[in-house]
């Protein structure tokens, strides 16, 4: 009795091609988005090195900045100095221009 459906058999080989193609796409896409983000990567230190140029130019006095525990209680001093980018004082960018997480 026949219902009308088509039956595909896939080969071994039909298999492995497309395991081949599949993994070819995932590494066009890691690649793509390595690709971005190393631009954005390069964008953010441009401007970040901006704002330390320009922070210096208007005479703005650089903050010492502090590291924040991994327990979140307890603030240490380093011997970098800069200017905190937000108001929870976690972000900063010293006065070499180089973005800091603390």
């Amino acid at each position: 009795m026949a219902s009308g459906r088509t039956v595909a058999v896939v080969g071994e080989q039909d298999g492995a091609d497309w395991r081949e193609r599949q993994r070819r796409a995932a590494a066009a896409h890691a690649a793509a988005d390595e690709r971005r983000q190393a631009t954005e990567h390069a964008a953010a230190a441009e401007l970040v090195a901006w704002f330390a140029a320009e922070a210096t130019r208007r005479g703005l006095r650089p903050d010492r900045i502090t590291a924040t525990a991994y327990d979140g209680r307890s603030r240490y001093r380093t011997r970098l100095s800069g200017w905190y980018v937000n108001r929870a004082r976690t972000e900063a960018v010293d006065a070499r221009g180089q973005r800091r997480s603390g």
